[in-house]
């Protein structure tokens, strides 16, 4: 027999099944009993694909172990049906692309080509050098990709023994007496996103009204069945099944029946899932995850935007319970009256996202209540906020618009974000709104206004107002739905799922959240910064002391180190170590200690930082020496000549790869600069916070 039967292309086609038909004296040989165990695992296979699915049926999670990407034990289905059993915790490297998954039998074996996170395209003919997804590069030039992984189903022979007689000329001297259905893992670039399908539409159409008889003129006879209505003319809304009398009798449906089941939910899945038998024309292995490579490291992994679950009986019943709760939470067991039409728009949900660039997010919270502060924690990096009404807005003079960086009237938008504490003397947050749906707008902050820090939200307090109340002489209209009625913003206690609207039309909306208030307290802040001077035989100068971090200070002498004070100890070891850049690094941001250059500096020498080394001097104390002889400093640690405005960086929020420095509890370092008061000059209280500070150095020779 050919080893090569093409199964996999078989079971992508309906045909019947196929069994032995046993008699006295019959031959039985490999075919035969090769067609015995088809036909129950094709029956089988064909009942998991047709009603179960393709997805993962219990297990399988993913974790990254340094370069390679691990799958627990599990069990999954996949397109064609097939079980695949994971009974050990496998390991794959996405650069090898080496799981255990070959080519088939038929092909001549040919090496899987790794991924590549140096910005190539393959997928891609017309642009085979440009990115894969719209990933920006990063700070070393290198473009980040998507990858999925995938589980597919795999058959190993096994428990070789010497063949007695073999198929006419051949000439095989063993074969395997085993066939083991395993797996096989593999790295394949590219994302099969999850979409909800678009049913709801389709599901809740708008309600016919009831049938009601046609008039009949004086002396008219009634129908003789008096259960089915006279029909005609413009009666005929349900269709040409009612248009035309039906036939009256035992048994018979009235038009009234025909017209529920013309409206029925029934039939509109009839037609929603009338679709062929045959699976997909697809990779029928089962996605687990996708993730990000950036050069020759995953950089991000997240299983539920591409992997498919089965869910058991018991699972589905456990979710009709709770909708059945939540029904009667919100109907009191009878059927909601639909809202008028001239109800006001209000006000559903506050959400706080942290949204990459690529268009991933994660959520860090919701406004539970507009009538209190809600605390959003800083180390999320909370970027974006998403606003949800209760009906579509409208897209004319009311549409939603939010101030910009350089907008010379903010007061004239009807979704703005002022805080508290004015930076760069803007008195409200900049951002971009994207309409999202017909009643969902998203308000991203813009990356290069003062609110900024470190890719999330500054701390501090803030307050979104939502305009209700218009004044259209003076260009300032409010929301509205598509009606021409204006928002109801009044911000109320959550009630029937709003925060908004006391059911008269007008009113803003103001809710206020905190960046910072969700981090811990914080003990570890910055007590003092000197400048020094040390030679070789390690004798030291005070040359200067940072009086106050908001005011530049300047350091009248040759400097060679900077030595930092604290309140509380470091933690000395693990990632929040204290570390700075070195010679020639190639992702200086990622460290916490910083001395950096102004831009115009750092244009023209080719370099945006001074390369140095950290010392622990003591369990609170750290010193900055910078590296005599690189771009910047000479061999006698001569720093730039003239006056230079440098910044000294001490991280306290932290970023993804990017530690923060933090006391021996773990906590972040309170980082804010403040006038120095009880002998600090950072820190408002809570954990989180960049320490910035500049200063000058003027050399003399």
């Amino acid at each position: 027999m050919n080893p090569c039967d093409n199964a996999e292309a078989l079971l992508r086609v309906l045909s019947p099944a196929r069994r032995n038909h046993y008699f006295y004296g019959k031959r039985m040989d490999v075919q035969h009993f090769q067609l015995e165990q088809d036909y129950g695992k094709h029956k089988q296979w064909l009942l998991n694909r047709l009603t179960l699915g393709k997805g993962v049926v219990c297990g399988l999670r993913v974790s990254i172990d340094g370069n390679r990407l691990c799958v627990d034990p599990g069990v999954a289905i996949d397109g064609l049906g097939r079980e695949i059993v994971v009974p050990v915790r496998q390991c794959i490297d996405p650069l090898t692309n080496d799981g255990g998954c070959c080519t088939p039998c038929c092909e001549d074996p040919q090496p899987t080509p790794p991924p590549r996170g140096d910005g190539a395209n393959p997928d891609n003919p017309d642009n085979p050098t440009g990115p894969a997804n719209p990933d920006p590069p990063d700070d070393t030039g290198v473009r980040p990709r998507l990858y999925t992984l995938w589980l597919c189903y795999k058959e190993c022979k096994t428990d070789f023994e010497p063949v007695l007689a073999s198929e006419c000329h051949t000439r095989q001297p063993c074969e395997a007496g085993t066939i083991v259905e395993s797996f096989c893992l593999k790295v394949a670039p590219g994302a099969p996103l999850q979409q909800d399908p678009d049913w709801c539409a389709h599901l809740w159409p708008r309600r016919r009204p009831p049938i009601e008889p046609a008039p009949q003129p004086p002396g008219t006879a009634q129908p003789a069945n008096p259960r089915q209505p006279a029909l005609g003319g413009s009666g005929a809304a349900a269709g040409d099944f009612v248009a035309t009398p039906l036939p009256a009798g035992p048994g018979q449906p009235t038009a009234d029946d025909l017209r529920r089941s013309l409206d029925s939910r029934r039939r509109i899945l009839c037609g929603l899932l009338d679709g062929h038998c045959d699976p997909a024309d697809e990779d029928p292995c089962v996605p687990l995850g996708v993730f990000m490579l950036r050069g020759e490291r995953i950089v991000r992994f997240d299983a539920c935007l591409v992997r498919p679950r089965i869910y058991s009986n018991a699972q589905l019943l456990d979710l009709i319970l709770c909708l059945a709760d939540r029904l009667d939470e919100c109907c009191n067991g009878h059927e909601p009256p639909p809202p008028p039409a001239t109800e006001p728009m209000r006000l559903e949900t506050v959400d706080f996202i942290a949204r990459l660039t690529n268009g991933m997010e994660s959520p860090v919270t919701t406004m539970a209540n507009p009538l209190v502060d809600t605390p959003v924690d800083i180390n999320r990096n909370m970027n974006t906020l998403r606003l949800r009404f209760s009906q579509p807005f409208a897209q004319d003079q009311r549409k939603p618009t939010a101030p910009g960086l350089g907008d010379p009237d903010f007061t004239r938008h009807n979704v703005q974000i002022l805080p508290d504490d004015v930076l760069g003397g803007l008195p409200f947050v900049p951002g971009t709104l994207t309409i999202e749906g017909a009643d969902t707008v998203r308000f991203d902050l813009f990356p290069d206004s003062p609110y900024v820090r470190g890719g999330g939200w500054q701390k501090g307090r803030y307050r979104v107002m939502l305009r209700g109340n218009e004044d259209l002489p003076a260009g300032k209209p409010a929301l509205g739905n598509t009606e021409g009625t204006a928002f109801d913003g009044e911000p109320i206690a959550p009630a029937g799922g709003l925060i908004s609207g006391n059911g008269t039309a007008g009113g803003d909306f103001v809710g206020a959240f905190v960046v910072g208030s969700g981090a811990p307290p914080a003990t570890l802040r910055v007590r003092s910064v000197d400048f020094l001077l040390r030679d070789v035989g390690a004798a030291e100068t005070i040359v200067a002391t940072m009086a106050s971090p908001l005011d530049r200070t300047l350091v009248n002498g040759r400097i060679s180190s900077i030595r930092v004070r604290f309140t509380e100890p470091l933690a000395a070891q693990g990632p929040t170590r204290p570390i700075t850049h070195g010679l020639d690094d190639p992702d200086f941001t990622r460290h916490n200690v910083q001395v950096l250059l102004p831009p115009r500096d750092a244009t023209a020498r080719g370099i945006e930082y001074l390369p140095g080394t950290v010392t622990m001097e003591a369990p609170d104390t750290l010193r900055f020496d910078v590296l005599r002889g690189s771009r910047i400093v000479n061999a006698d640690g001569q720093w730039p000549s003239g006056t230079t405005n440098l910044r000294l960086v001490l991280r306290g929020t932290a970023q993804a790869g990017k530690p923060a420095l933090a006391d021996l509890d773990g906590t972040s370092l309170d980082g804010d600069p403040t006038a120095p008061a009880g002998g600090v000059i950072s820190g408002d209280g809570a954990a989180g916070g960049d320490f910035t500070a500049a200063f000058a150095v003027v050399v003399r020779r």
